[in-house]
Formats: structure tokens, sequence, C-alpha cells
């Protein structure tokens, strides 16, 4: 299992630097929030159903922190590459999330895993049952944490 989880992370990093832009998909946060801007533009590796499950996801996460979720002119900007692994033991998800800033240079790279004991033919179909919460909920965090340390609000 450890070197699947180790093949999976490389093959998601290699995604991670040969990925092209996609179609911009973007909430408006409700409440007006006065903290950072982001913007998610991408989430690359994952069926097209749940691409749009897990930017709705960050898209409801960062509100929920007070930042706001906007369509252009972000201060920073979100690419998500994902894989997936399952195993007679449970499936694995793994994610890394570039954040940019305004004129586009990389601030700060997240990665991470989410498990689960959780079996199926389509390791993807776990994901959906699950594991996007977890990714994102770490991946925000973690974008907080970033802020926190290294970055006045944008």
């Amino acid at each position: 299992m450890a070197v699947i989880r180790v093949l999976s992370l490389v093959c998601a990093l290699v995604l991670a630097g040969c990925a092209t832009p996609a179609t911009v998909t973007t909430t408006t946060s409700p409440t007006g929030a006065s903290g950072p801007t982001v913007l998610v533009t991408q989430v690359e590796g994952a069926p097209a159903g749940l691409t749009a499950t897990f930017t709705t996801a960050y898209a409801n996460a960062v509100s929920a922190r007070g930042y706001s979720v906007v369509a252009a002119g972000a201060g920073y900007t979100f690419r998500t590459y994902l894989s997936v692994v399952g195993s007679t033991a449970g499936t694995l998800l793994i994610y890394v999330t570039d954040v940019t800033n305004a004129i586009g240079v990389r601030v700060t790279r997240i990665s991470g895993q989410a498990n689960s004991s959780q079996v199926a033919s389509d390791p993807w179909r776990v994901v959906a049952d699950g594991l996007i919460g977890q990714a994102v909920a770490r991946t925000v965090d973690q974008f907080a944490a970033y802020l926190a340390g290294n970055a006045p609000g944008v």
C-alpha cells in the first residue's frame, strides 16, 4: 500500500506541473466577507461531476472562513490536482493544491491524503461519498495557516 501511495503522489505532482487551465467556476460569498479574495479555477483529475462538487465545496469552505470567493481579480487562486487509489484495504484520495497570488506566482503548495476504509470497484465513488469534505477542509485550513503566518489579507 505504501508503494501505491508514493506512486500516486508522484503521479499527482507530475500532473500538477503540466495541467492546462480549465473553465472558471466560482460562487460569490453570500456573507460579503472582507478578508482575502479567492478564485477556484480548476480541479484536475476527477470525473466531471466530482469537479463541480469539489469547486462548490471549496467555495463553501472559503466563505465559511470569512474570505470572499470571486469570479475575477482575486488575491489568491486555487488550482487542485487529484488522484485516487483503490485497494482491498480502502480508498486513498491524494490532492495537491497550488495557491497563486494576484500576479500568478505560486505562494504555497498544499498537499495531502484523505483515507477511507470503503472499497468500491470505481474508487471515485468513495470520493463522492465523503473524502471531498476531508480534502477541502484540510486545504482551506492550511491556506488559513499560510495567511496567518505569511501574508496580510488581500
